[in-house]
C-alpha cells in the first residue's frame, strides 16, 4: 500500500546533527507517542509464521523518517501547533533522564518557545491531492550494508513532496 491509500499521514521528524545512535533512538520515542496517541487502531494483527510462532503486531501504515534542523523542528512544532496537530517531542534535556516521570518533569520545566527539540513525531490527514499524485511510488529509507554506519534520512525539503509542507 502507498502513503496515499491511508487518510493520515505518520511521520517522524528527527534533527540532523544528533549521532546515529540518538536518532534511533529518537525515533522509536516518537513512534510509541503517535501509537499511544492514536484515536483509532494503527497497529495491526500479531504475525505468525508457518510453524505457529507470533510476532507482535506493528504499524498498519508506513512512518515516513526525516530530518531537519532545529530551527525548522521549531516551525513544524509551531505550525503543527497552529493547525491543531497533536505531536510527540523529544527535546535534548530527555537524552539524560532514565524514567518516564523524570522525562515528563524535563518538559514541563521548559517553556515551549525553549524547548530544545530533536524530534517530533505527527500523524495528521492528507491534504487533498490531485489525482495524478495519487499513484506515487512509497520513499522508505534503508541502510546500505552495515545499518549501524549507513542511516539514509530523507531531508525537510521533501516534506514538500510528500505533502506535508503545511507545516515546513
Amino acid at each position: 500500500m502507498a502513503v496515499t491509500d491511508f487518510p493520515t499521514k505518520a511521520a517522524g521528524v528527527v534533527r540532523d546533527d544528533l549521532a546515529v545512535w540518538q536518532r534511533l533512538n529518537v525515533t522509536g520515542f516518537l513512534v510509541s507517542g503517535l501509537v499511544g496517541g492514536a484515536g483509532e487502531r494503527v497497529v495491526g494483527e500479531d504475525y505468525v509464521d508457518a510453524d505457529g510462532a507470533r510476532y507482535l503486531p506493528m504499524l498498519v501504515q508506513p512512518l515516513l523518517v526525516l530530518e531537519a534542523s532545529g530551527e525548522k523542528l521549531r516551525t513544524v512544532r509551531r505550525r503543527a501547533g497552529e493547525r491543531g496537530v497533536p505531536i510527540a517531542i523529544y527535546t535534548t534535556e530527555l537524552f539524560a533522564t532514565g524514567r518516564d516521570e523524570e522525562n515528563r518533569a524535563a518538559v514541563r520545566s521548559v517553556p515551549t518557545e525553549d524547548l530544545d527539540l530533536v524530534g517530533i513525531g505527527l500523524r495528521a490527514p492528507h491534504r487533498d491531492a490531485p489525482a495524478t499524485q495519487g499513484h506515487r511510488p512509497v520513499l522508505v529509507a534503508v541502510t546500505h550494508r552495515n545499518p549501524i554506519r549507513v542511516v539514509l534520512a530523507l531531508r525537510t525539503h521533501d516534506l514538500v513532496d510528500l505533502e506535508l509542507q503545511q507545516l515546513v
